[in-house]
């Protein structure tokens, strides 16, 4: 943890009501900072059964945590950016038979500049997040971003699209610690916390239901059409192309005289590829819109392919705004639109969204 100065520093936390982001809050207060809270109101689908706004049950919450500890609490309306930045970009991604990350998008273009936004705007300097992340100073590249020490929970996956402006001003007041630890705080204290999905979830999906989101919004992507094996022959009819991801067994039919898996989603066909898991793992892959925490042509580093990707050793090469990656040995369901994220040990290097999957 960064040894921060906190004798009248101001701090901007993004805080949605839950355990994390509360505890947060705690701590800082604890700490000797000046806290501003800010819960932010997003775009939320809403469905006949969920008339009643996650956003509402937010603010109730962070509202009354806020009157417990005694800071600041605002409420930021930046539905209509989180229209535009991610839901549009969400769907996008889906009906081009990709499989898209939002948190990673939304983190860095909406969230972070918005909290960022309002700190400037209040004379304040650093922001603050519940997330299980930490930020290190570096005498060579200034700050580093680094894996949470929880190795369960960690979140820096979603984080490494955060530039080191972002990084230099920003606290994770409960990335040292582990899950645990932070229910025990929260209990102790007795913070008033609702329950809330992980960070990792879609968090304007109130039901969960995301087939349903699909079907209202991108109903030409949930269209049944053929299914193929590696050979091209035509195996069987899927329910959408927006249904299915890399790696996917479910939802395949049956028929098969062993289980398969789909292989490749080919949108301008609405069709998609199946085949044995053997057939699910690859090793070399391209990737696009990178980012770099320092400046790297051709580095060895441990790669995540998707959130609860254990991660595997890889050559990385940089070529311009691209890069190609292979690893040592073939790795299950690389994913067109997941991200795939570059790390020396504890230090996130940066990374980039999945482009195509060669062999």
């Amino acid at each position: 943890m960064i040894n921060y100065s906190c004798e009248n520093q101001c701090v901007v936390l993004g805080l949605s009501g839950g355990i994390d982001s509360a505890t947060s809050a705690w701590l800082l207060k604890k700490r000797g900072f000046k806290v501003v809270a800010v819960t932010f109101k997003l775009w939320e689908y809403r469905t006949r059964r969920n008339s009643e706004a996650i956003t509402d049950k937010r603010v109730d919450a962070a509202k009354a945590l806020c009157e417990k500890i005694g800071i600041e609490h605002h409420v930021l309306d930046i539905s209509e950016q989180f229209r535009k930045d991610v839901i549009e970009y969400f769907l996008k991604e889906y009906a081009s038979g990709r499989t898209p990350n939002p948190c990673v998008v939304c983190n860095r273009v909406v969230k972070w500049k918005n909290l960022v936004d309002f700190a400037d705007e209040i004379g304040c300097y650093f922001v603050a997040t519940g997330h299980y992340a930490r930020v290190f100073p570096s005498p060579i590249h200034d700050f580093n971003l680094l894996r949470g020490a929880d190795t369960q929970k960690e979140q820096s996956y979603f984080l490494y699209r955060l530039d080191r402006n972002f990084l230099a001003r920003t606290i994770f007041p409960v990335g040292h610690l582990t899950k645990k630890q932070v229910y025990e705080i929260s209990s102790t204290v007795g913070l008033p916390t609702i329950t809330l999905r992980e960070s990792q979830e879609l968090c304007f999906l109130p039901e969960r239901n995301l087939r349903r989101f699909l079907m209202d919004y991108i109903p030409e992507a949930t269209q049944p059409g053929p299914i193929f094996d590696t050979s091209g022959k035509r195996v069987g009819t899927h329910g959408g192309i927006a249904f299915y991801t890399v790696g996917q067994r479910e939802g395949l039919g049956g028929g098969f005289k062993q289980p398969m898996y789909v292989v490749k989603i080919i949108a301008d066909e609405n069709a998609i590829v199946v085949g044995p898991k053997s057939e699910v793992y690859a090793r070399e892959f391209a990737v696009d819109n990178l980012v770099l925490h320092r400046e790297l042509k051709k580095f060895r580093a441990l790669v995540k392919v998707r959130y609860r990707h254990e991660g595997g050793m890889a050559d990385v090469e940089i070529h311009g705004e691209r890069a190609l990656v292979r690893f040592d040995s073939p790795q299950p369901a690389i994913t067109p639109g997941q991200s795939a994220v570059f790390y020396d040990g504890m230090v996130v290097l940066g990374g980039g969204i999945i482009k195509e999957v060669m062999a």
